[in-house]
């Protein structure tokens, strides 16, 4: 079928397209004479978006799922073990690493990834179809032949899209760039690793029962001493094992306390023996208690400290006392002692109900005690421990008038270990006493008063586990529900308007080529071979055509044969006939 040139003579002025075989504004038929075929898009196609529709869905289902268990679970996954990569790497960190990236940071960036290509590309096949579209219900050039929406940045096309009266298909576009610039970060954020705690009752085995009758004369305290030394002083632990769990054991726990005080009335006297070695007496009293105490002291040691102790306290001011005088010699002093500290304390034994609680690693343990359940509980040989602890030689002559016994060193050593400045400060000293002496207790008590017992109840308690735990982040999965939603609504509607919406080609349009074939028998044609717009525009066609007609009254149609039609297309200036 042609058309009639376009006229342009000053007889007739204007150009006025003919209409015979323009079926504007009316509906093809559907199965075109001759049995043509119509063509869409394969990204328009329903079983396509069908499965984009069920992507969507299975995503949002997923992450529904994932943020449920894991609020539930506190967390919906196990981190390490069986969900990490066998991989044959011998490095340790390149397993570790690959194995958290590609679980919880590479796998969900690259879904999201992959799913904003596969919708990105459903939104370019409706855009590249929308000119097609308005052919058929009519249109200006700019919104026909003339609309490429490829031309256009993806930032902003969707706003060119509305101008154009495209709605949806500005909202789907806007929907390709929320996926690109919001969903894909996201994704990338979606997953955390935590370590909660999982509390479990459990019943433990008591294999040794507390005897104090097991506090005999003869124990050897210097490896009491020892022991302390080594976890105070040098770091050790006692430990045997591991914990990978934390216990909390409910159960009576036995221990010793001291008292102390730091004396500021006393009196000392000296014996002179020579110049640098003298005999000090000491005569105080500790809260109704005697302190009473002769030493000698010399240049052996820079540091000094003398024990002694007294089971002989009036009724009514406690049991006894440990007390002792420290001091730095100084052979210019009076009584060659600079920095004297006189302290006494008073010794207590006692039980209590509570929780021991057992750490993981090689943490130490500890007893959090109720205090409406201690109570006293004095051994029946108390003498022989305080006794014989204070007495425990030091290596080197005990008969040295600077002696210093195991458990005077051991306070010192502690002092010095922690801020060697201290070590004569009444505060540490004290502080220091009282640790030692509770420590001291406690390693005899292990090694000597719980021998092993099968009789015992079990006691009662909790199994504290710590696992690491993969789980959601919650404002980045519901922004990303929020999303995927939309993209759902969008793309439902699609499947509605393309249903309705039937394709007017009868096959793919191969580039330039595909153009061609789609202006042949067009009026348009005649524009194109207008030798005008090569002269005076250098080539330019729609610069030309923008400045010789009048642009936004035109009406583009396209009839049966697919043959398209303007009309209406006025040069400026002039009247159309």
């Amino acid at each position: 079928m042609s058309h009639p040139p376009f006229q342009d003579t000053q007889q007739h002025p204007a150009i006025l397209l003919p209409r015979e075989n323009a079926r504007s504004g009316q509906d093809l038929p559907t199965t075109p004479e001759g049995g043509r075929n119509e063509w869409r898009d394969s990204q328009l196609s329903y079983w396509l978006l069908g499965l984009m529709l069920i992507v969507q869905l299975g995503l949002i289902g997923t992450l529904v799922v994932l943020v449920t268990l894991s609020r539930e679970r506190k967390g919906f996954v196990a981190v390490g073990g069986d969900i990490a990569l066998r991989l044959s790497i011998d490095s340790y960190e390149a397993r570790t690493t690959l194995s958290e990236t590609v679980f919880w940071t590479t796998i969900p960036t690259l879904f999201m990834t992959l799913f904003a290509m596969a919708w990105g590309n459903v939104v370019s096949a409706y855009a590249d179809e929308m000119p097609f579209r308005a052919l058929r219900e009519g249109g200006t050039l700019g919104q026909t032949v003339c609309l490429d929406y490829r031309r256009s940045s993806s930032c902003y096309n969707y706003i060119i899209a509305w101008k154009n009266g495209h709605i949806l298909l500005g909202f789907c576009m806007f929907s390709a760039l929320t996926a690109t610039v919001a969903l894909v970060p996201l994704a990338a954020h979606l997953f955390q690793v935590s370590t909660p705690t999982f509390t479990n009752n459990a019943a433990f085995p008591q294999t040794t029962v507390y005897n104090e009758s097991n506090l005999v004369p003869l124990i050897d305290y210097q490896p009491v001493i020892g022991m302390v030394s080594a976890v105070k002083v040098y770091g050790a632990n006692v430990s045997k094992t591991t914990n990978v769990n934390e216990f909390e054991i409910n159960t009576t726990a036995h221990f010793a306390a001291l008292d102390c005080q730091y004396l500021t009335e006393y009196n000392l006297t000296r014996d002179s023996a020579n110049e640098d070695t003298t005999l000090i007496s000491l005569e105080a009293i500790d809260r109704g208690c005697n302190v009473s105490l002769t030493a000698g002291v010399g240049p052996g040691n820079t540091n000094y400290l003398h024990l002694v102790s007294n089971d002989n306290c009036p009724e009514g001011t406690n049991y006894s006392r440990i007390s002792y005088l420290a001091g730095a010699y100084s052979a210019s002093a009076t009584y060659l002692l600079d920095s004297i500290s006189v302290i006494s304390c008073i010794p207590s034994y006692a039980q209590a109900n509570g929780t021991l609680t057992s750490p993981p690693s090689f943490l130490p343990l500890s007893f959090k005690p109720d205090s409406q359940t201690q109570s006293d509980a004095r051994p029946s040989d108390w003498r022989l421990f305080e006794q014989q602890l204070i007495a425990v030689s030091n290596l080197g002559n005990s008969n040295s008038p600077d002696y210093t016994s195991q458990f005077g060193q051991l306070i010192l050593d502690m002092i010095i270990a922690e801020d060697p400045s201290l070590i004569l400060d009444p505060t540490t000293l004290i502080s220091a006493t009282s640790r030692a002496f509770a420590s001291a207790f406690a390693v005899l008590a292990k090694i000597h008063l719980f021998p092993s017992s099968v009789q015992e109840p079990a006691a009662t308690g909790s199994v504290i586990s710590f696992q690491t735990r993969l789980v959601t982040v919650r404002w980045s999965v519901y922004t990303s529900i929020v999303i995927l939603g939309v993209f759902a609504i969008l793309n439902v509607l699609l499947m509605v308007i393309l249903s309705q919406k039937r394709p007017i080609l009868t096959e793919e349009p191969y580039g330039i080529l595909g153009a061609a074939v789609l202006l042949r028998n067009s009026n348009l044609q005649e524009l194109v071979n207008n030798e005008e717009w090569r002269r005076r525009h250098g080539g330019q066609f729609y610069e030309w055509l923008k400045e010789e007609y009048e642009l936004g009254r035109e009406r583009c149609t396209i009839n049966a044969d697919s043959v398209i039609t303007v009309e209406r297309l006025v040069r400026k200036s002039k009247e159309a006939l």
